[in-house]
């Protein structure tokens, strides 16, 4: 059992003492009720269970923050440390190997023997691991962050720590050897496809590339005939340039003429349908002044 201390945190211990002290007070509060000092006794109850609350005291005024500081000492220091509480206990205890029996007295004498509640301390030994484990994901995981947690949790659904290491034991299972010579292989054999493709594709462009260069050489080649007499061409044209102009301005005031001529034959056409009337006008009139005439001389006779 002292190996087993030995290899004690420094926090353990300290839960199991108080465990114990919590023990002791309630052994000898049973006890002071039951008996009273007697002269072969050597510590009162009363004492004893007064002195075991003052360690109570002095235990629970020990801060965690002071005991996760004594942890990282050597273990040379956290065996004194745990020798000078222990040496504290034991001058609270009456000597057990003093053996103490009952003379002509009327009182009786109890002797208290503590057997250690070894489940107790297997559920303070487990709850101080775990104390132990939430520090150490904590010093890796650092003070509660949303943005440090956000990308953790990113791509899980519950957005727990839980699932997002879950996740990551599947994605490194996949770095087993046999997973990565899987994979090799299957590179490889990409690799070797792609190689292929880029080849082929490189023999259809280079075609491509040949028959655009040979469809242009055919055309340059037709005008290489043409180009020595392009000059000439030019010369001429150049030459025409002012015929070209007069002739242009000859078709424009022949149109010009022409726009005028219709317009006159329109008109004539009006003016020679104004002179009908007019003529028809006359010749209605002079029947009707003839007509007066007659009527007149018919009067006159």
């Amino acid at each position: 059992m002292s190996m087993k201390w030995e290899n004690e945190s420094l926090l353990s211990r300290l839960q199991r003492l108080q465990t114990e002290v919590n023990q002791l007070l309630t052994e000898a509060a049973d006890v002071s009720k039951q008996t009273k000092t007697t002269e072969e006794q050597q510590v009162n109850p009363a004492d004893l269970t007064r002195l075991a609350e003052v360690l109570h005291d002095q235990l629970k005024q020990i801060q965690l923050e002071d005991i996760s500081e004594e942890i990282n000492l050597p273990d040379s220091q956290n065996q004194a440390f745990y020798s000078k509480i222990i040496s504290q206990l034991d001058s609270f205890k009456p000597d057990k190997n003093e053996e103490r029996k009952a003379k002509d007295s009327t009182h009786l004498v109890y002797e208290i023997y503590d057997r250690p509640d070894f489940s107790k301390r297997a559920e303070v030994e487990r709850v101080a691991e775990l104390d132990r484990r939430l520090q150490r994901l904590e010093a890796l995981i650092g003070q509660p962050d949303p943005t440090k947690l956000s990308a953790l949790t990113a791509d899980t659904a519950q957005h727990s720590l839980l699932e997002a290491a879950s996740k990551l034991s599947a994605r490194s299972a996949l770095l087993q050897p046999s997973y990565l010579d899987m994979i090799e292989t299957r590179l490889s054999s990409l690799q070797t496809k792609l190689q292929s493709i880029t080849e082929k594709r490189e023999t259809i462009a280079d075609a491509d590339t040949q028959n655009k260069v040979a469809e242009l050489y055919e055309l340059v080649k037709k005008w290489n005939d043409v180009a020595d007499s392009l000059p000439m061409i030019v010369e001429r044209l150049t030459d025409l340039k002012d015929l070209h102009e007069e002739a242009s301005d000859f078709s424009n005031m022949l149109n010009a003429v022409e726009s005028g001529q219709k317009n006159v034959e329109e008109n004539l056409k009006t003016y020679s349908k104004l002179l009908q009337e007019v003529q028809q006008s006359l010749d209605e009139n002079m029947q009707t002044v003839k007509q007066n005439f007659e009527s007149l001389q018919a009067r006159l006779k």
